[in-house]
């Protein structure tokens, strides 16, 4: 934020951190849960993959990209594509809370968060590569987020988890979504992407 260069010597730090530990070698998938000597093993939970945090480290290394000038074009590439790929057992469009690298959904569920981490995903790859398909599946997924999470709730509010065959479960309303929700809104500002809201045809405002 301000330009300090110990902030950009921190960063590339954490990203070589993410690099050489958090990047299965063998797959590319994002693992998260490891013994205390880095090891990868069921007894540590290595298993379990959260596609919604491999859509957010896109956005993480875009940033990164866009203060640094370091290319990450395959890195997000490959893990926007397997985030997807690994949730082959959630409605169109949509991610899986949590699943194995086999792509078996190990949570019957469907948290708004990762969605949106989805949706920022797809917002700053279409705009780094130029690729039309990725903001008309943005903007496929805003229908659906519009459908779902962001209906049936107070004012300003969402709700926050379904099954994966779209039965509302959730009893509270995190406010740690607020975060992720908040980020997917700067993005859309950034540069004017222009995704409208549903039911506003011929309004001027985005969503």
């Amino acid at each position: 934020t301000d330009g300090g260069a110990r902030y950009a010597d921190y960063a590339r730090r954490l990203l070589s951190l993410f690099e050489s530990r958090f990047i299965d070698p063998a797959t590319g998938v994002l693992r998260e849960y490891f013994g205390p000597n880095w090891e990868v093993d069921d007894r540590f939970g290595s298993e379990r993959l959260e596609p919604g945090h491999m859509c957010e480290w896109v956005w993480l290394l875009r940033r990164h990209e866009r203060l640094s000038g370091v290319t990450h074009d395959a890195r997000c590439a490959a893990l926007l594509g397997h985030a997807r790929a690994l949730s082959g057992e959630a409605p169109s469009h949509t991610l899986v809370d949590e699943v194995t690298i086999d792509g078996v959904a190990l949570k019957d569920s469907q948290r708004l968060w990762p969605q949106v981490e989805l949706l920022k995903a797809l917002i700053v790859q279409a705009r780094a590569t130029g690729r039309r398909p990725l903001l008309d599946d943005a903007r496929a997924l805003v229908q659906q987020l519009f459908r779902s999470f962001l209906t049936g709730a107070p004012d300003g509010c969402w709700r926050d988890r379904f099954t994966l065959d779209g039965t509302f479960i959730a009893d509270s309303i995190p406010g740690s979504s607020l975060y992720h929700l908040w980020t997917a809104v700067a993005e859309l500002l950034d540069d004017g992407a222009a995704i409208p809201a549903p039911g506003r045809a011929g309004a001027k405002g985005t969503a």
